[in-house]
């Protein structure tokens, strides 16, 4: 989140992960081809209609079920306990960006792309506006969806027990810091299943693949996981509940958000590989 909005951060990043053999120049069009990227983003009429989606997608049944909860709180927790629709927004994260690289792919872009910079510098310029595109478009649709369901009802009514671990937030009179973890969370785990899009569009350079991939992975993947401990389990912690042993918040969170960041570097690494062995087999 913070690589948009911080340049320099940015350019450590590349700095650190994108190891050019041409040099400082090689970087900096790694860099301007990530900044290129969310330009291209944040200008596209798909990203912003994206969020909107989410939070009319989310807000759904705010409109049809008005009575099935009480306050914003109890409206979030509904939302992501509801598959019908807790499904249908990884794909509104992917739709930005994700099958970016099955365009480029399909137009031979990608030639010209990679003989500019490299290999590494461009699959780590797709992978951080993939992240990027795809974190804001969930996080914020979420935001208008809270924002709307404040209008609606009450922000916190104490009605139910407060769920561990976050919900010592609750207690503590701070609804809010607790939506923020809980859409953050959720949001994480969307931009997993679309990097996952990402990566299988480098397998199958389809548009369709991609777009559809984060529902097919988050599914599976959720599924075959619904047996492991729950530290691993995909599924119970996309919706915020407690992961470990120990019933601290800050320590839950920082687990959930490092495992996800290790699982996004996995899939980037997968991606990354791929490109390469296209790279190999079908341009040189």
């Amino acid at each position: 989140f913070l690589l948009s909005f911080f340049p320099q951060l940015a350019q450590f990043y590349f700095s650190r992960y994108s190891q050019c053999p041409n040099g400082k120049g090689a970087l900096t069009l790694g860099f301007r081809l990530w900044l290129s990227y969310m330009k291209k983003i944040f200008c596209s009429f798909i990203f912003w209609i994206s969020i909107f989606l989410t939070a009319i997608t989310a807000s759904f049944h705010l409109y049809y079920e008005p009575n099935a909860s009480v306050d914003t709180v109890d409206a979030l927790l509904l939302l992501l306990h509801l598959d019908a629709f807790r499904k249908i927004i990884p794909l509104f994260a992917a739709f930005p960006f994700a099958a970016q690289f099955a365009k480029e792919w399909k137009s031979r872009m990608f030639d010209s792309i990679v003989y500019r910079s490299n290999v590494k510098s461009y699959a780590t310029a797709q992978t951080v506006a993939c992240v990027v595109s795809s974190f804001l478009v969930c996080f914020l649709g979420l935001l208008l969806f809270l924002g709307y369901a404040r209008l609606q009802k009450p922000l916190y009514t104490g009605s139910f027990y407060p769920v561990a671990p976050y919900g010592i937030w609750l207690e503590s009179g701070l609804p809010w810091m607790y939506l923020l973890i809980v859409s953050s969370i959720f949001s994480l785990s969307c931009t997993l299943w679309s990097m996952c899009g990402l990566a299988l569009s480098a397998f199958f350079p389809n548009i369709y693949v991609a777009l559809i991939s984060p529902f097919i992975c988050s599914y599976l993947v959720e599924h075959l996981t619904n047996q492991f401990p729950s530290y691993l389990r995909f599924f119970t912690m996309a919706l915020g509940v407690q992961v470990l042993h120990i019933e601290s918040g800050i320590a839950n969170y920082l687990y959930t958000i490092f495992f996800y960041f290790v699982c996004i570097l996995l899939v980037s690494a997968i991606f990354r590989f791929i490109v390469r062995k296209r790279v190999r087999n079908e341009i040189h």
